[in-house]
């Protein structure tokens, strides 16, 4: 009986330690991979779509995975002083390798272990999955944004990734620095111009009687 109470005691001690290291090895790796998630946004991504005239049209923006792990970018949120912006991918797939393009013309080329994960497509608006070391382009419409001038106070990207125990995660990655203040100035370049480039059609009116004389 000694024995048996001994012998259950030293498997349960064994499962016990098996499931923290499991635990361990499930928190560094969802560290790692959420340190990768930090670098998705880059400054060379932002950019500005300008129409047949030069004037700004879109605002768009790269969103990169360069995880080994499939993610979905479930949201690219930009608050300003009295709203929140939600921008929208422009595909509901990945349009470009570009990530892995660039980790091919290094130098040394890292060996990866790629976990495709448990994250099923499906139709929620305005997510978009993303396979690893692939980007994506989120963007929204000039003439979308409002009727006002805007100031950009932070943004968030929130992802979901899979973890170790067949369920899902959701992260949120707070822009900042660098990278905020160039999303501020041409977002804000987007929106300020759409907004003086509109024109109340009774103001327009009286003007146009103005300069007839």
């Amino acid at each position: 009986m000694d024995q048996f109470i001994l012998d259950t005691g030293a498997a349960l001690a064994a499962a016990g330690i098996l499931a923290g290291l499991v635990w361990l090895v499930n928190i560094i790796r969802n560290q790692r991979l959420e340190t990768a998630l930090g670098a998705a946004l880059s400054t060379n991504g932002i950019g500005v779509a300008y129409d047949a005239h030069g004037k700004p049209s879109e605002f768009n923006v790269q969103v990169s995975n360069h995880s080994a792990a499939m993610i979905r970018v479930r949201s690219f949120v930009v608050v300003t002083d009295s709203f929140h912006i939600s921008l929208r991918p422009a595909s509901k797939d990945a349009f470009s390798q570009n990530p892995l393009d660039n980790a091919v013309l290094q130098p040394k080329f890292a060996r990866r272990a790629i976990t495709r994960g448990s994250i099923p497509d499906d139709e929620i608006a305005g997510s978009m999955l993303l396979p690893p070391l692939c980007l994506g382009l989120w963007k929204v419409e000039a003439g979308s944004l409002g009727k006002r001038e805007i100031e950009i106070s932070h943004a968030f990207l929130v992802f979901e990734y899979p973890n170790l125990f067949g369920k899902s995660t959701l992260a949120r990655i707070r822009i900042s620095g660098k990278k905020l203040e160039l999303l501020k100035s041409r977002l804000e370049e987007v929106n300020n111009s759409s907004f003086h480039g509109v024109r109340e059609p009774m103001l327009a009116q009286i003007e146009a009687i103005h300069l007839r004389g």
